[in-house]
């Protein structure tokens, strides 16, 4: 297994891992509702996934396992707040297509909040946003590889410098 960070070539393969890992994802799940067309669901899912990937590999870090060319896992870290403005400026516009302007602003500011609520009350230096483990990956101890062999020693390297 090969750890590495994400780079802008890895978009599609990087969102398609996430979408799928995190479709049934309770969290998500809970906005699906919000979505005006139940069968656009994975879509949406996909187009959320694509504005948070981007951020991420714009702002913060994305990092990947892969073996054999295919990307077998992603960790999204973030040091500091997400401001509103970066999803928007990412993509955050073309939700509009699956749910109302107001859930969309709704969602944002959430997400927003979430941040700042972390930043106040949390002592950390980085935070894991996201793990996801492909669909056929799962249940292999990939994950639990990534954190160790993967996320841990990047996150100690990058102390050190």
């Amino acid at each position: 297994m090969k750890y590495r960070k994400a780079e802008k070539a890895d978009l599609d393969q990087v969102v398609r891992v996430a979408s799928t890992a995190f479709e049934d994802y309770l969290f998500l799940k809970v906005i699906k509702d919000l979505v005006r067309d139940p069968k656009q669901y994975p879509a949406f899912v996909e187009a959320m996934m694509r504005i948070l990937v981007k951020v991420f590999l714009k702002h913060h870090i994305c990092l990947v396992a892969e073996k054999n060319d295919e990307i077998y896992a992603v960790a999204l870290l973030q040091k500091g707040p997400i401001p509103f403005r970066a999803y928007l400026l990412n993509g955050g516009f073309g939700l509009l297509k699956f749910i109302s302007l107001k859930n969309m602003l709704a969602y944002f500011k959430f997400m927003e909040d979430t941040d700042k609520e972390l930043e106040q009350n949390v002592d950390f230096d980085w935070y894991l946003m996201l793990l996801a483990v492909a669909p056929k990956h799962q249940r292999q101890g990939y994950g639990s590889r990534f954190m160790t062999e993967g996320i841990e020693p990047f996150l100690e390297e990058i102390k050190g410098e």
